[in-house]
């Protein structure tokens, strides 16, 4: 059976203490960005792995989920697992107060130009999330799948206008 499975399944064997199928090396750098919205825990732990991820950055003001495996503890059991850091940077979340009745895009927008603004009082964390991102390839995580109703979206591109090389989704 291990052998059926390591043979038509190699991905799956990068951490395998029995025989690996696949090389894996997390040599990439870089920010990631990347919404849980729609996706299982295991999904979602599949594409961190797959895109070499090795610092998962929960940007989410109130790190918790109703959906399983999305809360703090659990994210941290996972990553520590699999040998990525966890950690949660709150003040780079949105309150979810002021993401309330979001029924437009002129409402987006106002939200995410408050946002902009209140990020010009975050340059440091900035800075620490650039330099740790030319060691290492991080990835922002937040709820929404799609970035450009998601704040991390705003986050990436201010990263991106210090230099840090950014891919969005």
């Amino acid at each position: 059976m291990i052998n059926f499975v390591y043979e038509k399944y190699p991905d799956y064997t990068i951490f395998s203490k029995i025989k690996k199928k696949k090389e894996y090396v997390r040599d990439s750098t870089g920010v990631y960005t990347i919404g849980y919205e729609g996706r299982s825990i295991d999904e979602f732990l599949l594409k961190i792995i797959e895109e070499k991820i090795q610092v998962l950055v929960d940007v989410r003001s109130n790190p918790w989920s109703m959906k399983y495996g999305y809360s703090k503890q659990n994210l941290e059991v996972f990553c520590e697992k699999l040998g990525i850091r966890y950690m949660n940077i709150a003040s780079l979340g949105i309150p979810s107060s002021l993401r309330k009745n979001l029924d437009g895009k002129e409402a987006y927008e106002n939200l995410f130009a408050m946002y902009r603004t209140y990020l010009e009082k975050k340059r440091v964390e900035l800075q620490d999330l650039e330099r740790l991102s030319e060691k290492q390839k991080i990835a922002l995580m937040c709820f929404e799948r799609d970035p450009n109703y998601c704040h991390r979206g705003i986050l990436g591109k201010e990263l991106e206008k210090m230099g840090a090389e950014v891919e969005l989704q």
